[in-house]
């Protein structure tokens, strides 16, 4: 397939001034961006050759039912051996692999590895953490398609809803989850496309499997050659406890404080990590004493909070504040990709870094995207509307005054017929004169003249108002396909239609097409490859 791109060269990410001026200088309060990315041999190497084993090991039987494909075990071999790096990346599982910037955050994370390799002549993988200690199941049971009508159309697991469990826990059943019915409504909607079963067999959870399953067996498929490990948080839990322990103890609670002044998560009441215990997940916060378990009045010191995460290593999981700390802590990340929502928070970490001596780990902002298929550029052309002015109307473009609008020659056609009529109704005495039966054989004539011309202007009008209709049509694709929801595409839809449409290939382009440090809007359109 044949890809043409066109960087928009301007912020479509909604980034506020100040976090335009941070980019601009490299770093957003303090924290490494791609412009400061760390030269070779700034990450210590604190991985005992044990550590580094012993989470390879994990991570391959947590992927080894997937018979992964070799670049992942590639990439698995550098990474047991001492001063192999990672580039990180990740997200929540959403049913059936939405959003789409999910995959492109995965591509991105696949060059940013390969670019730092050749910059640095060191290993340096690509890994994606599948986030399945996420139990927030609303924002990820459901996905947009764009239906036959061209409607939008959400597609949902039945019998979900949040709770405490993480993600990891939820097993989803072919009839209570109504996996067989969301089957045949996709293959309703896209059955006609030539990769459709594949991307539904790829897509589509399995009866038995977890959400989180299903993006990794996915990811591990599309992106496993290419050197990309999918890590799920459960296989690793250890590693990860014995981190967050580590920042625990250190009591965090001050620096935490000091970073939400220029931070979007407020340290004093946010869930900084959380128990799971058999019945559900129960968080912990700040308290005067030092920590507290939702549900209990007293406090225990971080010392104390730290020895009970080490007596059950796998009951523990951070929360959204310090789960970068803690993957910086458990993995040798030398670059995180996220969006600038995460950069927010990410940003505020820097106070807790310094005072507990961490990595600096470079943020890079993810790669932004619109992809313009066959049927959206067909769209864009009878339309005679571009993807800049689609982007722009956020979505709610209306059909044109002027395109439903009769034309000036509807009128000019009538006014002639009525002045022909006028004239010739005028001659009628004088034919009479001739023959008295003409005058009525004369009005008859000029009546008809009018009534065949009316008819054949009711069939011009009927041609201009279908033409204006299938405008209508094209316009409510282009909102649908490239706005939906009045978002970026990226946020909305799912890689679902997209690999049915044009399977692997579409994937490889994809990569292809994602540079390693991008911060401005791309947009990818699909071309026939003779055109």
């Amino acid at each position: 397939m044949k890809v043409s791109i066109e960087d928009f060269g301007v912020d479509s990410l909604g980034l506020s001034p100040d976090l335009l001026a941070a980019l601009a200088e490299g770093s957003h309060h303090g924290l490494p961006l791609w412009t400061e990315c760390p030269a070779k041999g700034t990450r210590e190497d604190v991985w005992s050759t044990e550590q580094r084993q012993d989470l390879v090991q994990r991570i391959g039987q947590g992927l080894a039912h997937l018979q992964p494909p070799d670049g992942v075990q590639r990439s698995l071999d550098e990474l047991a051996q001492p001063g192999t790096l990672a580039v990180i990346t990740g997200q929540q599982p959403g049913f059936l692999c939405s959003p789409l910037y999910s995959l492109i955050k995965a591509a991105q994370c696949v060059q940013l590895a390969r670019a730092l390799r050749k910059t640095w002549q060191v290993p340096v993988i690509p890994l994606f953490w599948n986030h399945a200690d996420d139990h927030d199941v609303a924002e990820v049971h459901h996905s947009y398609i764009q239906n036959r009508n061209l409607d939008l159309q959400k597609v949902s697991l039945a019998g979900l809803s949040s709770g405490r469990d993480p993600l990891s826990r939820i097993v989803l059943e072919r009839e209570a989850n109504g996996l067989d019915t969301i089957a045949a409504l996709l293959q309703q909607n896209f059955g006609m496309y030539p990769h459709c079963e594949e991307a539904l067999a790829l897509l589509m959870p399995q009866d038995g499997e977890t959400l989180p399953g299903a993006m990794t067996r996915a990811f591990t498929q599309w992106l496993g050659d290419e050197g990309l490990v999918v890590v799920e948080p459960d296989w690793i839990r250890p590693a990860l406890t014995e981190a967050l322990a580590r920042i625990v103890e250190q009591d965090p609670r001050e620096p935490l404080r000091r970073g939400s002044a220029t931070g979007s998560i407020e340290a004093d009441t946010a869930a900084l990590w959380y128990r799971v215990p058999p019945e559900g997940r129960v968080a912990w916060r700040m308290h005067a004493d030092g920590f507290s378990e939702d549900g209990t009045e007293a406090g225990l010191a971080p010392a104390e909070v730290a020895a009970a995460m080490r007596a059950e290593p796998e009951s523990w999981t951070p929360g959204a504040l310090l789960r970068p700390l803690v993957q910086d802590a458990a993995l040798p990340c030398v670059a995180y990709i996220g969006g600038f929502g995460e950069l927010k928070y990410h940003g505020q970490l820097m106070p807790c870094r310094q005072a507990q001596n961490g990595p600096f780990t470079a943020f890079v902002p993810r790669v932004s995207m619109t992809w313009v298929d066959e049927e959206a550029g067909a769209s864009l052309q009878k339309s005679g509307l571009t993807v800049a002015q689609v982007l722009a109307g956020g979505g709610a473009l209306e059909v044109p005054a002027t395109e439903t609008a009769l034309p000036p020659v509807f009128d000019r056609i009538r006014s002639l017929v009525a002045e022909a009529q006028t004239a010739l109704r005028a001659e009628r005495r004088a034919l009479a004169e001739v023959e008295p039966s003409l005058d009525t054989g004369l009005r008859r004539a000029a009546d008809q003249m009018g009534q065949g011309i009316e008819k054949l202007l009711a069939k011009a009008e009927r041609i201009h108002q279908n033409r204006g209709g299938k405008v209508a049509r094209h316009i409510r694709r282009l909102n649908h396909r490239l706005m939906p929801r009045e978002q970026l595409q990226e946020r909305v839809l799912g890689p679902l239609e997209f690999f049915a449409r044009y399977g692997t290939p579409w994937v490889q382009a994809l990569l292809q097409a994602t540079p390693a440090l991008h911060a401005t809007h791309l947009v990818l359109t699909i071309e026939k490859e003779d055109s």
